[in-house]
Formats: C-alpha cells, sequence, structure tokens
C-alpha cells in the first residue's frame, strides 16, 4: 500500500513539475524563443509584439510554417532576423550581442542594422587587370536600388573610387567631370561633361571599406555595382548646405548644377556567409562624411557565429524559467517602457517619420495615400510601410521602410528629372508627333 501510495505521488509530482513548464502550445500555434545576452527589446511586425529578451511567445502557426520578422535593438543597433514558426514546434533563436558588436568596425561611423536574408546575387569579378585610367572618366550604374543618383568614376591618381552623387563636380589631373543623369523609363541616361573651369567642387573624404573574409559586396544606398567589393577605398564629397554652381565646358558652354545636403552616407556590405537556414547577413553604416577619413569593417565568420536557429519539439530544460513575452508586454516590463502610454489597449507606441524632399514641393505618400507635401513629420503605426515621392517633370521615387515601436526615421527623397531633350527641324515650324501623337511642340521646342 505504501509503495502504491509513494509510486503515485511520484507521478503526480512528475505531471504537475513537467507539465507547467513543457506544456505543448494549443491547437494552430508554435513556440518562438529569443535568447539574448543583452536584454535587447524585441518587435514581431507581423504581430505588431514587443517585448524584451530573453522570454517566449505563443504564435499563429500551421504545419508547413508562418514566417515572422524580428526586429531586435541591441545597443542602438537594429538587428533584423527572419524566422519560421510550425505549428506545435519551438523555434529557438539565440543571439549574443557582444558577440555582434566585437564583428563590427566603424570609425568616423556607425552601423545601425544587420540584416539577415537571402544570400545576395554577386555579379561575376572582372577578368584581368582593369584598364590605366590616364584622366579620363569611367562610370559604372547601379544594378539596383533606391535613394541617392549617383555614379562611381575610377580614381585616376590611385586606387579606389570617387562617388559622384547627380551633378556633383570633381577636379582630375588639372580638369573638373561632372554627370547629369536623368531617370528614364526603365533606367537611368548619363551626360559626362569635362569643364574647364567651375564655381564649386566640393571636399572629398576617403572611406576604407572592409571584410572578412574578403570578396563581400558593397551597396551604396542600397545599390550595387559589378566592381565594388570588398577591400576598397571610396571617396565621397562633402555638402553640408544647398549649393547652386557653374562651370563652362571645352566648348564654351555654360552648365549648370544644383547640389543638396547630405548628412550621410548609406553603405551597406553584404556577404554569403550563411547561418542556419541558408540566411545571409547584410550590415548597413551610415558615413559622417564631415569627419577627416572613415574606416567600416566586417568579420562575417564571428557575425554568423553570434546568431543560431534551430526548431525542435517541446521546450528544451534550460528554457523553462523564461517568462512570457506576452505577459511580461502587458504588465508594463522593461522591454515596453516606451510604450507604457498605451498600457491600457497593450497597442504599440506609434513610430515617427521625417521626411524630406527634392524637388521642395514634392508630393509623399504613404502605402498608396497622399498625406503631404515637401518636408513632413509623420505619426505612423509601426511595422512596413512603402514611401513615395512624386512630382511633375520627376521620376517617383518609392522606399520600404520597417519601423519599430517609438522609432524616428529620417528618411529624404531625392528624385531625379526626366531628361529634356531640343527638338530642331529644317525647315523649322514643324509639328511634332510622339507615338503618332500630335504635342503643342513646333520646331525648335524643348520637350520633357
Amino acid at each position: 500500500m505504501k509503495k502504491t501510495a509513494i509510486l503515485v505521488s511520484m507521478m503526480l509530482l512528475l505531471s504537475i513539475t513537467t507539465g507547467s513548464v513543457s506544456a505543448l502550445p494549443k491547437s494552430g500555434y508554435g513556440v518562438l524563443v529569443v535568447d539574448s545576452d543583452s536584454g535587447a527589446s524585441v518587435f514581431i511586425v507581423e504581430e505588431r509584439t514587443n517585448f524584451t529578451a530573453p522570454a517566449w511567445v505563443e504564435l499563429p502557426a500551421s504545419k508547413e510554417g508562418e514566417n515572422y520578422t524580428l526586429i531586435m535593438e541591441i545597443n542602438r543597433l537594429r538587428v533584423k532576423i527572419p524566422v519560421l514558426i510550425k505549428e506545435s514546434l519551438t523555434t529557438i533563436v539565440k543571439v549574443k550581442g557582444e558577440r555582434i558588436e566585437e564583428s563590427i568596425l566603424a570609425k568616423g561611423a556607425s552601423a545601425v542594422e544587420v540584416q539577415f536574408g537571402s544570400s545576395i546575387s554577386l555579379p561575376p569579378k572582372l577578368k584581368g587587370p582593369e584598364p590605366a585610367l590616364e584622366c579620363m572618366a569611367a562610370t559604372y550604374g547601379p544594378i539596383n536600388g533606391h535613394g541617392l543618383v549617383f555614379e562611381l568614376m575610377k580614381n585616376p591618381n590611385g586606387d579606389g573610387y570617387f562617388l559622384l552623387p547627380n551633378g556633383t563636380p570633381v577636379e582630375i589631373c588639372g580638369e573638373y567631370y561632372l554627370t547629369e543623369m536623368y531617370g528614364i523609363e526603365d533606367g537611368w541616361a548619363s551626360v559626362g561633361h569635362f569643364l574647364n573651369w567651375t564655381t564649386y567642387v566640393p571636399e572629398y573624404r576617403k572611406v576604407e571599406i572592409d571584410s572578412y573574409p574578403e570578396d563581400s559586396a558593397v551597396l551604396v544606398f542600397g545599390a550595387s555595382y559589378n566592381v565594388l567589393r570588398t577591400p576598397i577605398k571610396l571617396f565621397v564629397p562633402i555638402i553640408t548646405n544647398t549649393t547652386q554652381g557653374y562651370g563652362f565646358d571645352m566648348n564654351g558652354r555654360r552648365v549648370d548644377f544644383r547640389l543638396n545636403p547630405i548628412p550621410g552616407y548609406n553603405i551597406t556590405l553584404a556577404s554569403n556567409v550563411t547561418i542556419t537556414g541558408g540566411l545571409a547577413p547584410r550590415i548597413s553604416f551610415i558615413v559622417n562624411p564631415t569627419v577627416n577619413g572613415a574606416e567600416i569593417g566586417v568579420n562575417f565568420t564571428t557575425l554568423t557565429q553570434a546568431i543560431s536557429l534551430e526548431i525542435v519539439y517541446g521546450l528544451p530544460p534550460e528554457y523553462r524559467n523564461l517568462p512570457n513575452g506576452l505577459e511580461s508586454t502587458s504588465e508594463g516590463s522593461s522591454g515596453v517602457e516606451e510604450n507604457r502610454g498605451n498600457a491600457e489597449n497593450n497597442t504599440p507606441l506609434n513610430s515617427t517619420l521625417i521626411i524630406t524632399t527634392y524637388p521642395e514641393n514634392a508630393k509623399v505618400s504613404v502605402d498608396g495615400k497622399t498625406v503631404c507635401a515637401g518636408k513632413c513629420v509623420l505619426n505612423v503605426t509601426p511595422g512596413e510601410h512603402e514611401i513615395t515621392g512624386s512630382a511633375d517633370g520627376f521620376v517617383a521615387e518609392s522606399r520600404e521602410v520597417i519601423l519599430a515601436p517609438g522609432e524616428q526615421l529620417i528618411l529624404n527623397l531625392t528624385l531625379s528629372p526626366y531628361p529634356k531633350f531640343e527638338v530642331v527641324s529644317v525647315p523649322e515650324g514643324a509639328n511634332l508627333y510622339i507615338d503618332g501623337n500630335s504635342t503643342a511642340c513646333i520646331t525648335p521646342c524643348n520637350i520633357t
């Protein structure tokens, strides 16, 4: 009788112990465990839920799995990780904040975001040595990307490249050069000018870029180039104020230009070194051009060792004492300090978008709805948004952003003008037709 009682008691104790900490998620849900050594705040974009790691949460899931995006804040650095949550299973995300910081070098620059995603498609290397440039401009247009319109010119007096925003002069071999770039239907067209004199040439600062392993892709304002891989040097112009200038080309024709201030240069390093699930990292930096030189670099081997993903059945013993992130959020824990104003309905604090445009009267749309013109300060919900700037005579510019609760983001939309053409005929006075449609143009005239 005693043995039976003892056995029943032991079975009851085991049932209570295991049931309280390792119960499987309810039907139609999976478990996400976020384990971080830095007490990072975590925002789940799709659920608009935030909490402080380490913690676990239950999320809607299917047998095949549902995709979610985590945004973690680690010492002012955003870490964005896609995760797959499967019904009745546990997805464990381990993030070592100290290792991430150890992997990044930033002098005269700030690392702002680490993002994991599909491997980047690197274009093939150029075969053989590049041709020597003797006082010649060699430009390389972007393959893809949004943001500042610019070209790169190989430094004819040494290694590296000059980064030339639209219409920015540079001095080479005692002459001056600038490129005018225009948006066309399927890309960009450019016209280069050699000038014998100009009213303004900005100073340029050197940015040294490296990585381990080498041959990582270098993206400038989100655009990639077939020659930009680490290690490399870029020379970027310092433009702190709106500047208008002009010069004269070799034929004596005047060339006007306008330069808008560039407070920082967005440079991203992307590698095909992967973590679990084939996810590859890319790190974005904001380079301050006013400092006397900058240096950025990433040890991608160390970085990938700082992140791990795995999917298991049940909750491993080492995580059974973690708090429920959703419960701690509703109680107003330290991870949601910024959201206390909304604690009653448990909704995250809105984000702030500060938008500037060129031209200054450009219309700004958020998710397809026009909300303002020119400079705007917008209060928007956290999550993913599409921001578009448009103006007559200019190519529309769209950017996708993902905002964490309480985040403030400064976004510049620089629109490029459509090309202008002068149409002449002999004799003058001819009517101009485009694609069979009559226009108001009677030669000689200008069209856009």
